[in-house]
């Protein structure tokens, strides 16, 4: 009888690694390295309830992570794992500062784990031992707040919030940790001394909105709870009743009523802990189970005599505790934003004016009592955006979405609702704000309240146009609506004192005023149409609003306007017109003193002129001009971003990629300690650090970054997204780099299909990707279809960039690579020396464009037998790209081969073998195209042979180079190195 070995441990990294260390003392030989995917262990964190967590090194990244392995019972059936992989993969794509990052999920023998950033620290219930002030408190709970703020902005919810599930690093960030993984295993029903708890009361149920007695729960007792906990439920009298999962004190009412949680119960928990720290007890109290639930859902919070901490900070937690969770703050947004508004004086007034102490504290401690609300003079807010963002509305541009044959429409719509959903709420949140800032008397208080208020107003409208324009539905507007609503007016400028009360003058004409205002409104509207894809709308009405308010005299409008024009303009190729519009919104705006507009302008101007018209000087110094600008007024974290942004793209096509490595990862870490930070916002950074990390010569990494733009953006915005088109474009390029050609073709294929359905068949960005594809097709050797594909791509870049543009040049200089493969030579020649001339008068004699082009020109010379004057070209091509990208870059590699096969062509083994043996050692580095390895390795192998030199050392790489041929390259590159070794009657050794 065959035995089956028991299963009992066998997914215990552990036992298996104690296994491995028994072995290798009994048997000899050392332990092999203990992995759950592809991260090796290194030791035992920690464990719990959930599972089991490890110190684990990424051997790709080279970094250390923590690695959570759940415990079985958390993922025993396939519909458990899948639905933990889900939540995971949805944490991936979250990236915030004070959320822990998770970098790969999956599973190991049949348990889950997840990959996530590895903190140096301590739990907050730990760190909030030892006595700290409530402004340091509340300082580190809103860091936490903004985690779950930006978790639920992409709609996720917690569902077991507690200290517990927060760490404090070195730095003294909050990062929340764990989320959904608390309803991971299969609950048993609530007991019977529970039922009657809730039965005391009338709860809501937070889906359905009808009351929920003991006889909804009862009726629900067979269903999966969504609660669960890690390690001691209550630390205090009591204990644990039945077998419902979770952590008791820091659950919301309605979690025990139905046992589901949402944002809102998460706003209870967050509310529980933060009283917990400032109060040093919890709200609620109970000797059992039950009496806690009756308390929480009675309202019944505990005195605190005695403690410091301001009334308006006490109210803010009280209405995030009240039992009904509509009654509590709209979202974790706008709990966040009021926390702050009670911290800092409500920010009633700019910096340095007293605030008048507002008393709010009695009125909530009464509302929890009370059978109704009271009234609250500054709710109004939540009516007014009602008028605009409405239930009714959001299912008619649902169905209008859904109805629009567009593929992933309805994805696209339900992100953008959400996005819409937060914008609102941290409007209503601002209203309050603004309302209550109205009260107070002042020296500039008045003049404060009303540009709060009509900053507010502005926001409403504009997002009003742009639910209407969003209405009008087709293609081109579901591709664009999540831009359509990332790009609303940010509210936090609304809440700037020190802005609000330092711009523009309004005009004094009554006239000129309602002038003004028309076309104010009319720009909303056009930037609607802009920001929804509709650029020949938009740039049409932007004309017709300028051309009819010429004759205003109120200089600040021009340049708003201009600059509104000037952005659609790039939008649609028109760079020249885009450059004059946006100088004289620039010069317009410097004059009046509006700086917020000269600063845009100049970002834009910074990024058109420096990296789009390739004038670098002029460039950097615009972005000189907008980084003055922001530093003298404060514009911001986005603002700054973008102009690093175009910063780095000049650099980039200035031919130094690791100067702009260093801006963006600036400008991604000032994007993740920003609040309001969107996964578009990181998908867009993440793809422009992608693209400098593949020109700095490491494919690997610029994969990783690809894949984790692609993945925000997908998930954000669906896969036919132009984004998501312009991502895999870049991705491309990477497998193209890492030689892996055949996956290099599909993607561009796909990421062409994305950019025609978007933009047209002439646009620019659907040269770059047919040039691209071009490329893959000629590494391939189908060099016909190659020349037809890079002469369409010519022909767009011509007509859109100008002849002498170097994204010309780079199209004739390809083309002339492949008349070159095919034989023609006067017609290679031609082109070649066509686009080394636009290359030297764009970017000077020594950049490394010219230096790749001057390669060409020596295959040329090499084909003709001018070997003296090829070798030349090919050591000044090498010279430049040693000077331009250091000694160690894939273009110097590039470089290097071309010389040693230019000596071999020329008969000069001896002259191959310096050149070949250096371009092999930096193309074996890791992360390197291994088919070009085994093009260097063959150059080698071929000059030591014909040298008559260290045979067997040229054996070795002759075999090295076959092996590469034959498992990356295609079948012709193979049969080539095959015909070279029966000509020279070499036998490989196996």
């Amino acid at each position: 009888m065959k035995l089956q070995a028991a299963a009992v441990g066998s997914a215990n990294p552990e036992l298996s690694d104690a296994r491995q260390r028994v072995r290798a003392v009994l048997f000899g030989g050392t332990p092999r390295e203990k992995r759950i995917g592809r991260f090796v262990l290194l030791s035992r964190l920690g464990g719990g309830g959930m599972g089991v967590v490890y110190v684990a090194r990424d051997p790709e990244l080279d970094r250390k992570v923590a690695v959570k392995l759940l415990h079985s019972d958390r993922s025993h059936s396939e519909a458990a794992r899948a639905r933990l992989l889900r939540e995971a993969q949805a944490m991936a794509r979250l990236s915030h500062p004070n959320v822990v990052t998770v970098y790969e999920s999956g599973t190991h023998e049949g348990r889950v784990f997840i990959a996530m950033e590895l903190i140096d620290g301590v739990d907050l219930r730990e760190h909030c031992r030892t006595p700290r002030p409530w402004q340091e408190l509340v300082s580190i709970y809103l860091g936490a707040a903004r985690g779950l703020a930006a978790a639920h902005a992409v709609g996720l919810v917690h569902r077991d919030f507690k200290p517990e599930n927060v760490m404090i690093g070195a730095d003294s960030r909050a990062r929340v940790l764990d989320f959904g993984l608390a309803r991971a295993g299969q609950e048993a029903p609530a007991s019977a001394s529970m039922s009657a708890a809730a039965s005391a009361v009338t709860l809501r149920d937070p889906d359905t909105d009808a009351p929920a007695t003991a006889d909804t729960w009862m009726a629900s007792e067979a269903d999966e709870h969504d609660v669960g906990s890690e390690g001691d439920l209550l630390a205090d009298k009591m204990t644990r009743t039945g077998a419902l999962l979770g952590t008791p004190a820091y659950m919301a009412p309605e979690q025990f009523v139905t046992g589901r949680s949402s944002q809102r119960s998460d706003q209870f928990s967050f509310c529980v802990a933060l009283f917990e720290a400032l109060y040093g007890q919890r709200p609620f109290v109970g000797e059992t189970v039950p009496d806690l639930i009756t308390a929480a859902a009675r309202g019944e919070v505990v005195a605190t005599p005695g403690r410091d901490v301001p009334t308006a900070v006490r109210a803010v937690i009280l209405r995030g505790l009240l039992p009904d969770p509509r009654d509590r703050h709209p979202s974790m947004a706008a709990l966040a934003a009021s926390l702050e508004r009670a911290v800092e004086g409500r920010r009633g007034l700019r910096r340095g004016l007293a605030v008048a102490a507002l008393t709010s504290a009695a009125v909530v401690v009464g509302y929890l009592g009370a059978s109704a609300p009271l009234e609250d003079p500054c709710a109004g807010g939540e009516a007014a955006m009602a008028a605009v963002w409405n239930p009714e509305r959001a299912a008619a541009l649902a169905d209008a979405f859904a109805g629009s044959g567009t593929p992933q429409a309805d994805v696209i719509w339900s992100h953008a609702a959400a996005q819409i959903d937060v914008y609102a709420d941290a409007w209503v949140a601002g209203h309050e704000g603004a309302c209550e800032a109205a009260r107070i008397t002042g020296e500039g208080a008045a003049r404060l309240a009303e540009r709060r208020a009509a900053c507010l107003d502005d926001a409403r409208r504009e997002l009003d146009e742009t639910l209407k324009v969003l209405a009008d539905v087709d293609q081109t507007v579901v591709f664009h609506a999540v831009q359509a609503v990332a790009g609303l007016p940010e509210l936090r400028r609304c809440a700037d004192n020190d802005a609000l009360l330092e711009a523009v003058a309004p005009p004094t004409d009554p006239g000129v005023a309602a002038a003004v205002e028309g076309a104010r409104s009319r720009a909303m509207e056009v930037r609607a149409l802009q920001r929804a894809g509709l650029y020949e709308r938009a740039l049409a009405e932007a004309s017709a609003l300028s051309r009819d308010v010429a004759g205003v005299d109120y200089p600040p409008v021009h340049a708003e306007l201009d600059l509104v024009q000037g952005r659609i303009e790039i939008s649609v190729a028109h760079y020249e017109d885009a450059r004059a519009t946006l100088s004289r919104a620039f010069w317009t705006a410097t004059d009046c003193g509006h700086d917020a507009v000269a600063a845009d302008a100049a970002v834009n101007l910074s990024a058109l002129i420096g990296a789009q018209r390739a004038e670098f000087a002029d460039g950097f110094g615009w972005s000189r001009q907008a980084e003055a600008l922001i530093r003298r007024n404060h514009l911001g974290p986005h603002v700054t971003i973008a102009m690093m942004r175009g910063k780095a793209k000049i650099l980039r096509v200035a031919g130094k990629p690791g100067e702009a490595r260093v801006v963006l990862e600036e400008a991604l870490t000032r994007l993740e300690a920003t609040p309001d930070a969107s996964d578009l916002d990181r998908a867009a950074l993440l793809r422009d650090l992608g693209g400098v990390v593949l020109d700095d010569g490491h494919p690997d990494q610029a994969i990783a970054l690809l894949l984790r733009s692609i993945d925000r953006a997908s998930a954000a915005l669906g896969e036919a997204h132009p984004d998501v088109g312009r991502a895999q474009h870049l991705l491309a390029s990477a497998y193209y780099s890492a030689g892996r050609y055949d996956e290099a073709l599909a993607t561009f294929e796909r990421s062409l299909a994305i950019k025609e359905a978007a933009f047209g068949g002439e646009h620019p960005s659907v040269a770059d990707t047919l040039n691209n594809i071009g490329a893959t097709l000629d590494e391939l050797s189908r060099y016909e279809p190659a020349l037809e594909v890079y002469r369409r791509s010519l022909a767009i870049r011509e007509a859109a960039l100008g002849e002498r543009h170097p994204d010309v040049a780079a199209s004739i200089d390809n083309i002339a690579y492949t008349l070159l493969k095919l034989g023609r030579l006067d017609e290679a020649e031609a082109s070649m020396q066509r686009a080394l001339a636009i290359f030297r008068e764009a970017y000077g004699p020594r950049h490394p464009a010219v230096g790749v082009s001057l390669l060409g020109v020596a295959g040329l010379k090499t084909k003709r037998g001018a070997y003296a004057e090829a070798v030349a070209l090919a050591e000044e091509a090498t010279s430049i790209a040693r000077e331009a990208l250091g000694e160690a870059h894939p273009d110097v590699g590039y470089a290097l081969t071309e010389l040693a096969m230019i000596h071999l062509e020329a008969d000069d083994p001896d002259a191959a073998i310096a050149p070949a043996r250096e371009a092999l050692a930096i193309r074996s580095a890791e992360g390197q195209n291994p088919l070009l390895r085994a093009e260097a390795a063959l150059r080698l192998g071929q000059a030591l042979w014909l040298a008559g030199a260290e045979r067997d050392q040229a054996l070795a790489q002759l075999k090295d180079a076959r092996d590469g041929y034959a498992e990356h390259g295609p079948p012709e590159q193979l049969a080539g190195v095959d015909t070279w070794l029966k000509e020279q009657a070499i036998v490989l050794p196996e």
